[in-house]
């Protein structure tokens, strides 16, 4: 089993591309990701803002309207160097390494990281030093995958299908046996429960803690990544039409993260020193 880093050293690429641009199903989860970064942003600003894990700038600009100064962090050395062609013209700082091994010179007022923490391999420690990092009344906001959703579940029915009709699953190999790089199995995944992860950050000192789901649609799709492959493209922009209005419903209660693939979770740094 390889690592994170060892993935996106040679899959990074492309990654932006293909996980949100290429199809209809990745524009939907952009704009449902998207909407909930600024919700939460909505009325911020900051002076000193750190995102972990930025990965190729997908996320960096939003923040980057509310913060006077913003670091971007990355294990990767591929992503950073994504990053910075990304990003080219906005006043960025960048720094290519492990987060649990990054001292700080000043402490922030937002640190936030998008679709990055699953891949963690301390996530109590993270949300330990993310708290230690931050100056009082400062905000941590992760964006990470869903545990506890029906998303999770549908590995065993895609083996069912696949064993009864292959055919379902074309464009999903099409897709794969037209990778440059073929290493999907370098990296491990530690989704966590939305109560264990508001736990941690309560057990961390962090206040005002608040989840809201992100992306809620079903993994219905033949063009999306590792899904239940039912709904053919033909279909995808009609289908999408339907569920976009109620994604945006559903986005600002709890109670919804059992339907998404993703949530948000935020919470706060009192103004008493730990």
């Amino acid at each position: 089993m390889g690592t994170i880093k060892d993935f996106y050293k040679t899959d990074g690429l492309d990654y932006k591309y293909r996980r949100w641009k290429k199809y209809p199903t990745g524009r939907f989860d952009y704009r449902a990701t998207e909407k909930a970064i600024n919700d939460f942003l909505k009325g911020l600003n900051v002076k000193n803002a750190l995102e972990v894990g930025c990965g190729p700038g997908t996320w960096t600009p939003l923040v980057r309207n509310h913060t006077e100064k913003l670091l971007a962090v990355d294990i990767s050395d591929t992503m950073i160097d994504e990053a910075r062609k990304n990003l080219q013209g906005l006043d960025v700082d960048f720094w290519n390494g492990d987060i649990m091994d990054y001292e700080p010179e000043e402490k922030f007022d937002l640190i936030f990281s998008i679709r990055a923490f699953e891949y963690f391999p301390k996530q109590e420690e993270f949300i330990s030093k993310a708290f230690q990092m931050l100056n009082p009344g400062g905000k941590l906001f992760i964006i990470t995958k869903t545990k506890a959703s029906y998303w999770y579940g549908r590995t065993k029915i895609r083996k069912a299908l696949n064993k009864v009709f292959p055919f379902l699953f074309y464009y999903e190999k099409k897709e794969f046996d037209n990778r440059r790089i073929k290493n999907i199995e370098n990296f491990h995944q530690n989704r966590v429960f939305t109560g264990e992860l508001k736990s941690m950050f309560k057990k961390n000192g962090f206040e005002s803690v608040k989840v809201k789901p992100v992306i809620i649609r079903p993994p219905l799709f033949m063009r999306g990544k590792s899904e239940i492959p039912v709904i053919p493209p033909a279909l995808e922009k009609p289908v999408l039409g339907l569920l976009t209005p109620i994604d945006r419903a559903l986005s600002h209660s709890s109670v919804f993260t059992l339907f998404a693939e993703s949530f948000s979770i935020s919470g706060e740094k009192s103004g008493a020193v730990k």
